[in-house]
């Protein structure tokens, strides 16, 4: 059980991009009543994906995001 979590965490880690997709935060958000979007750098779906990444790599810094996603600063994955 164990070898089966930490192999599905492994490649979540490494397709977290492709697992959450916009679609599927925008419906999660508009589910939850969060329908106000801004026009923003950071869009609420990066905003998410970039939460989650950290988390999933034992919550790092924000500075390693970048690094993380493979994405330049300023730029949404």
């Amino acid at each position: 059980m164990i070898a089966s979590v930490t192999a599905v965490l492994s490649r979540f880690k490494t397709e977290w991009a492709t697992q959450l997709q916009p679609e599927a935060i925008i419906g999660a958000c508009e589910e939850a009543g969060y329908t106000s979007w801004s026009d923003r750098v950071l869009t609420t779906v990066t905003t998410i994906q970039l939460f989650l990444l950290q988390i999933l790599h034992g919550n790092t810094a924000c500075t390693h995001l970048p690094h993380l996603s493979k994405k330049e600063k300023g730029s949404n994955p």
